[in-house]
């Protein structure tokens, strides 16, 4: 069983260093604009009979070269947006409405993925060699005659 967390900590490293790399590149190549918080998105989820969320997703307008972009924010928040807020966005130069919000989750997102695997993997690689160790010295000395 430990060796299944293992593989599945591991497993979570490649895609956080494609993920890391990825977000990492395009902001490094993107300009920056100032962007205005002008609607959001609500989802309602009813969890169980008393207990409700409310998820928000911001629509974001920015503009570029005389031309005004409206998106999306890709991911969303439980705390209600307050219309007017200023956000820092990040667009592709060649193509302007290829654009990302600068939030704390993308900057950090990869990096926590690479750690959360790195911790699993090496929580249970740890839990693996010390349960082989007491394994060891449990058996019994067949060598004695």
């Amino acid at each position: 069983m430990c060796v299944v967390f293992i593989v599945v900590g591991l497993g979570g490293v490649v895609p956080g260093i494609f993920q890391w790399r990825h977000d990492q590149a395009f902001l490094r190549d993107s300009a920056v604009v100032e962007g205005v918080v002008v609607g959001y998105a609500t989802d309602e989820r009813t969890h169980t009979k008393t207990y409700q969320t409310t998820e928000y997703q911001r629509e974001i307008e920015y503009e570029v070269r005389g031309r005004t972009y409206r998106r999306m924010e890709s991911g969303t928040s439980t705390s209600m947006p307050t219309l007017g807020d200023h956000v820092t966005v990040y667009y592709d130069n060649e193509d302007p409405a290829n654009a990302v919000v600068d939030t704390l989750g993308r900057r950090w997102m990869g990096q926590a993925i690479v750690l959360s695997g790195v911790f699993w993997a090496g929580l249970w690689l740890a839990v693996l060699v010390v349960l082989g160790r007491r394994g060891r010295a449990a058996a019994p000395d067949i060598d004695s005659t």
